[in-house]
């Protein structure tokens, strides 16, 4: 046995490699990302890694490993599994002959995505086999037990985490070729009273995941005798009857404790319907557990004291001034990002001109969320085309980064041309994944060898696929050229109004646009165009106006007694702040070396 200090995404990867895995495929997705990272550390080029261009053929690649005969691994969070449920199902009824586990991700709290997904649900739903983790140590454990499940089934089975077990870190004994353990053994029933008791015990407490950790802690912690109560920790789906009817004999009340949808709660419910036990069940539907976000260990304890009937400890600290509240900061982009410099030209080429913006999870997403629509990744796409219906004389913009041009815009643009829509796309390409720097994907141009290495590859040009898609115009703009950007923008608006048409017949008069318009920003990634020259103010002439400060909001920008002040250190020399200054107070000095004179 060796121990390793492993995270969860750590501890998949690593189980996944002593299961004797071949395949690993993954959509970075957080709280997932990094397990892909981990798998080509941990692998040292024994087994094939690909870093998918979406979550749909990250699973077919692994089907088609465990079709074949090889174990593979596949890495998504919960949205990712909405979009390939049907592929999933699909592959259960097809049966596949070497083991294939899916690790899901579930996002309690909506800290990495817009949703608070229960993927215990969608295993009950699809009918396959899930083991809930509470910690690293048992992840590393369970998958090696969930490949050997799934080789048996000659089915998929999914592993599902949590943000905080993704995340934690624990010391966890590893051995390759460890026996696995049945399912039924991962679920624990836990009484150390006596084996004659006058008086039947009364209250039980059921949780899983994450939440059985905190449970453990508040229990540790009280003053609750472990004599006093049963402890029900469910770690695998579907549900153990046999040992959860265990659990309720003897019991008047149970306490369930669990994070996002009350599925253990409900099964409970369900089993003490069915074999009429006078058992009162507590948990979210009783409002006993928070019904949404994250559990803590805080608000374990505060359920648990509350089902015992125990106040809760007085502080014995002296009380302690409330700080100040934080200030109100609105989300703000790296120095030099080629997105800020392009909204902002296309905001000012507006004007007052009415528009609608719509925008998905990414970086140039966050200045969208107060003047549009902000969705998940490829539902920003249909979003603005959907307006149209109901908006049909208004301007409509979709921002997509590069990573979603591939992932799902493709196909959206083409359905756009095909359909006829009246709409803007505007496509951000830095050739570079910007919020997962350095991960191999098609606009990079680098991919992964089979031992890992990043190596160069045909750089698959955004620019060419947009041109063979039959759009109404396409123009390119470099955004660090504030003018030149703003007229591309004015360009494909006049090219809207130029062509006002009536439409006779059904559309009542009603204009018909001139169909789907792109307009490609395109510019280096930042930290790989390193720019010897940094901005700086010319105090003389700045007057404090700080439009410099507002209107590009950098954080390399910021106002000392009444005038701006550039960081010369965060300061990325991209010029933006130059064409924004309308009294020449911002000037560039050239450098010797990125960073130093």
């Amino acid at each position: 046995m060796e121990k390793k200090l492993l995270t969860g995404n750590e501890a998949i990867a690593l189980g996944a490699i002593h299961s004797g895995v071949q395949v690993v495929s993954g959509f970075s997705g957080s709280p997932a990302s990094e397990t892909i990272e981990a798998a080509k550390k941990f692998s040292a080029g024994s087994i094939r890694i690909e870093h998918s261009v979406n979550d749909l053929t990250a699973l077919e690649t692994a089907s088609e490993a465990a079709v074949s005969g090889a174990r593979s691994l596949v890495i998504m969070n919960q949205t990712g599994l909405n979009s390939v449920s049907g592929q999933l199902i699909n592959l259960k009824n097809h049966g596949i002959k070497g083991g294939m586990v899916i690790a899901c991700a579930d996002d309690p709290g909506n800290v990495f995505s817009r949703t608070e997904q229960d993927t215990r649900y969608f295993s009950k739903y699809a009918g396959l086999s899930l083991f809930d983790p509470s910690t690293p140590e048992e992840t590393y454990s369970m998958i090696l037990d969930a490949f050997a499940l799934s080789q048996e089934q000659e089915e998929p089975v999914l592993l599902r985490l949590t943000m905080r077990v993704c995340y934690s870190c624990a010391c966890a004994e590893t051995n390759i070729g460890v026996q696995a353990v049945k399912p039924c053994d991962r679920n624990i029933l836990s009484f150390k009273g006596s084996k004659v008791r006058f008086v039947p015990l009364q209250k039980g407490i059921a949780t899983g995941g994450i939440s059985y950790a905190y449970a453990q802690e508040a229990l540790y912690k009280s003053e609750i005798k472990e004599d006093d109560y049963k402890l029900l920790k469910i770690s695998t789906y579907p549900f153990p009857e046999t040992i959860a009817l265990k659990f309720l004999e003897g019991l008047s009340e149970v306490l369930v404790i669990e994070e996002l949808d009350p599925v253990i709660e409900d099964e409970l419910v369900r089993l003490c319907g069915l074999h009429q036990l006078k058992v009162k069940i507590l948990g979210k539907r009783s409002g006993n557990i928070q019904t949404a976000k994250e559990n803590t260990p805080e608000t374990a304890a505060n359920a648990i004291n509350l089902f015992f009937n125990i106040k809760a400890p007085k502080e014995t600290n002296e009380p302690v001034e409330e700080p100040p509240p934080l200030p109100v900061r609105s989300p703000v982009m790296c120095s030099g990002c080629p997105y800020r410099a392009a909204l902002i030209a296309v905001k000012e080429a507006l004007e007052e001109t009415p528009a609608v913006f719509s925008g998905g999870i990414g970086c140039y997403a966050s200045p969208l969320r107060s003047s549009g629509t902000f969705s998940y990744m490829r539902a920003e796409l249909k979003t603005a085309q959907d307006i149209q219906r109901t908006e049909p004389d208004i301007l409509r913009f979709t921002f997509i980064g590069e990573k979603t041009f591939f992932h799902s815009g493709i196909q959206e643009i083409i359905n756009a041309v095909n359909n006829q829509n009246d709409i803007i796309f505007i496509v951000l390409d830095n050739s570079n994944i910007t919020m997962k720097e350095g991960e191999p994907y098609p606009c990079a141009g680098v991919s992964m060898t089979d031992n890992h290495a990043i190596r160069t590859s045909p750089r698959i040009s955004p620019e060419k696929i947009i041109a063979s898609l039959n759009v109404s115009a396409l123009v390119k703009a470099n955004p660090f050229n504030h003018n030149a950007s703003k007229k591309a923008v004015l360009k494909l608006i006049s090219h809207k109004n130029e062509h006002k048409s009536m439409h006779p017949g059904e559309h009542h008069g009603e204009h018909v646009g001139v169909g789907v318009r792109v307009l490609l920003f395109k510019t280096p990634y930042i930290n790989a165009d390193k720019k010897t020259r940094k901005a700086f103010i010319d105090i003389s002439k700045c007057n404090g106006c700080a439009v410099c400060l507002q209107r590009p909001d950098c954080p390399a920008i910021s106002q000392e007694n009444g005038k701006a002040v550039i960081n010369p250190a965060l300061c990325a020399g991209c010029g933006v702040c130059i064409d924004l200054c309308k009294r020449g107070a911002v000037k560039l000095r050239q450098y010797k070396k990125a960073g130093g004179k």
